[in-house]
C-alpha cells in the first residue's frame, strides 16, 4: 500500500470516529435543524483522497 492509500484510510477512519462517536452526543443534545459546515471540507477531502487511492490502487 502506498502512503497516500494509508492516509486514506486514516482520514476514513477519523472521520468515522468523528461522526458516530464524538458528535453523537452533540447531535442528540441539539434541537432544530443541523447545519454542518463541517462537512463542506471533510467530503470534498474523503472524496479527493478515495479518487487518488483508487487509481493508485488500479494503476498498478
Amino acid at each position: 500500500m502506498s502512503k497516500t492509500q494509508w492516509v486514506t484510510l486514516l482520514a476514513f477512519g477519523a472521520y468515522f470516529l468523528w461522526e458516530f462517536v464524538l458528535l453523537a452526543g452533540w447531535k442528540a443534545e441539539t434541537q432544530g435543524p443541523l447545519i454542518r459546515v463541517d462537512l463542506l471540507i471533510i467530503y470534498p477531502a474523503l472524496l479527493i483522497l478515495a479518487v487518488v487511492s483508487a487509481f493508485q490502487f488500479f494503476r498498478r
